[in-house]
């Protein structure tokens, strides 16, 4: 049995290169998924359900953002 070194088994890295290593232990998956959900539709001036192609991960993105603005916000 040939044991590893722990420097071969892990390695170094900044806290980028490990986000953009594995973004789905930050973000979420990165991977385009398809759902039907309902969407308001502009041309009906209304809400419709229909079938979109989204990624979880750069909605997160978002609605982190949303988030954090109204955090720092004085009401």
């Amino acid at each position: 049995m040939t044991h590893q070194k722990i420097a071969d088994k892990y390695q170094k890295k900044s806290q980028l290169e490990h986000i953009l290593d594995i973004p789905d232990t930050y973000i979420g998956s990165i991977e385009k998924q398809e759902e039907s959900l309902y969407i308001f539709n502009e041309t009906k001036n209304k809400i419709t359900k229909r079938k979109i192609t989204y990624i979880a991960g750069l909605q997160r993105i978002f609605e982190e953002i949303l988030l954090n603005s109204f955090d720092q916000t004085e009401l």
